[in-house]
């Protein structure tokens, strides 16, 4: 059986491809190292931050209801059956 010249190529390509991936899975792909470098230590910015001047918080002056408080739990009752009576 005689093989034309572009069977040739998409049977050498066919080859080709799964040592060529092979091949770039055995080099040293640890990107953690650079993912840690640009993460941060903390999941929030210091008070000192450019940040808490691009988004000021309006209710620094709020008092709020203490997690776990009747106070607490009748909000969030409050918040579930309004968003149910809107769905």
């Amino acid at each position: 059986m005689q093989l034309s010249n572009a069977q040739l190529r998409v049977l050498s390509l066919l080859l080709t491809l799964p040592l060529a991936v092979f091949a770039s899975t055995l080099l040293d792909h640890d990107n953690h190292a650079l993912v840690h470098e640009r993460l941060a230590d903390t999941w929030y910015q210091d008070s000192d931050s450019h940040v808490h001047a691009l988004f000021p918080r309006d209710s620094e002056d709020v008092t709020y209801v203490p997690v776990g408080s009747p106070g607490k739990i009748l909000e969030l009752t409050l918040i579930t059956r309004t968003s149910i009576m809107i769905a």
